[in-house]
């Protein structure tokens, strides 16, 4: 829905799924994804870093937060993230 021009709607909806259930991952990813696309980087770390503590696995959380710690940076954050998505995707 953010990608459509309607971010505060959004936003909204995604807070209300984590005041419903804190650990939503869909929630959590896409209001981080929804800072990060809107060059909020700051914000959008904390609630992809608590996607990535639900779903280590998903490569989409994984993705967002690599791109918001190198937006900050933080090249030695977003290092691990990078590297465990290389790696993933040279076995399949």
């Amino acid at each position: 829905m953010h990608s459509y021009g309607q971010l505060e709607l959004a936003r909204n909806r995604y807070r209300a799924a984590l005041a419903a259930n804190p650990n939503h991952f869909w929630a959590l990813n896409n209001l981080g994804s929804s800072f990060l696309e809107e060059g909020d980087p700051a914000q959008a770390l904390p609630y992809l870093m608590k996607a990535q503590a639900i779903d280590p696995g998903n490569e989409k959380v994984i993705r967002n937060l690599a791109a918001a710690r190198q937006a900050l940076a933080d090249n030695a954050g977003a290092k691990p993230e990078k590297t465990s998505l290389v790696f993933r995707n040279s076995k399949e």
